[in-house]
């Protein structure tokens, strides 16, 4: 049989080999900036804004934006995630760090409006791409998203959302609008006590209760960020939903230690709260400002065995 004109040009190898670059091409996303979705890989299929904004289409100084992202399949998250949100225009670049859904196909990130946060048209997202220099931009943050019990990593390209007028934000604090009806922390102690001494061991629960000036509930998941040694730990919510007063617990684990004592961080130039409280009066976000608990010899904690 007679060989064709490119195979005796090029060789038996070079048609191989350019079989397969055509073959990989046709795998190619034909919008040129995706590639298709390898076989098992989570996709994105939905993104979208799920938070309701406070009043007249504005969240205000407080108030959490959240954004619902669903995938083709079940997704786990590892570290700390975020997507990047954009309020006003330009570089106005806000991480919206994950908040809940790991083990599921819908994750939940929130971002927590600063004071000098402004968009009038609405906030915004950039669509997860990959650029001419091959950096893939998307999730961000630290950990992994991979698909529930592997370690298949979810796709990272997912599309935009356009300036939403449902969603604008002005982050003036004691904004006219919301002056006076604002909840406010007034107090933020340690009521639990250690069973015997006064060190926490592993599997006894640290409480914080957190005081309002009015009758608050928690709009989603919420939690408090302690601090146990060198460690951030996530306090979550236990009660208190409709009093002035929430509750938050965190059951010490193994690797847990803090010979000087538990605190918590102050707000707003440290870690405080995840997730969003509102007045059930007026359904308004509370005011994340307040102070800390410095390290409190009476709450140590150590979850080693044998103890300290």
């Amino acid at each position: 049989m007679k060989k064709s004109l490119i195979t005796r040009l090029l060789g038996i190898s070079a048609v191989s080999a350019l079989a397969a670059l055509i073959g990989a091409a046709i795998l190619f996303d034909l919008r040129g900036t995706e590639p298709a979705h390898a076989q098992d890989q989570p996709y994105v299929t939905s993104v979208e804004i799920t938070s309701t904004a406070t009043l007249d289409q504005y969240y205000f100084f407080g108030d959490t934006i959240e954004i619902s992202m669903t995938f083709s399949s079940p997704v786990e998250v590892e570290g700390h995630k975020l997507v990047g949100l954009r309020v006003g225009t330009g570089s106005w670049w806000r991480g919206a760090t994950y908040r809940s859904g790991s083990g599921t196909d819908t994750l939940v990130f929130g971002y927590q409006v600063q004071s000098g946060d402004f968009d009038h048209n609405g906030v915004s997202m950039d669509g997860g791409f990959t650029d001419e220099n091959g950096v893939t931009h998307g999730f961000g943050g630290d950990g992994s998203i991979t698909a529930v019990g592997t370690d298949v990593l979810v796709n990272p390209h997912y599309t935009n959302l356009p300036h939403d007028p449902d969603h604008k934000v002005d982050g003036t604090p004691a904004h006219p609008r919301i002056t006076n009806t604002h909840p406010r922390i007034t107090n933020i102690a340690f009521t639990s006590s250690p069973a015997s001494g006064d060190t926490y061991r592993r599997d006894e629960m640290i409480q914080v209760t957190v005081t309002f000036d009015q009758a608050i509930e928690p709009n989603g998941p919420v939690s408090l960020t302690i601090a146990v040694g060198n460690a951030r730990r996530q306090a979550e919510y236990a009660s208190g939903s409709g009093t002035n007063a929430l509750v938050f617990s965190y059951q010490v684990v193994g690797a847990d230690f803090d010979g000087d004592g538990a605190s918590v961080y102050a707000q707003p130039n440290s870690y405080g709260f995840y997730g969003s409280i509102r007045s059930v009066a007026s359904h308004l976000a509370y005011n994340p400002a307040h102070t800390g608990i410095e390290d409190s010899p009476g709450h140590k904690v150590s979850g080693r065995p044998g103890g300290l």
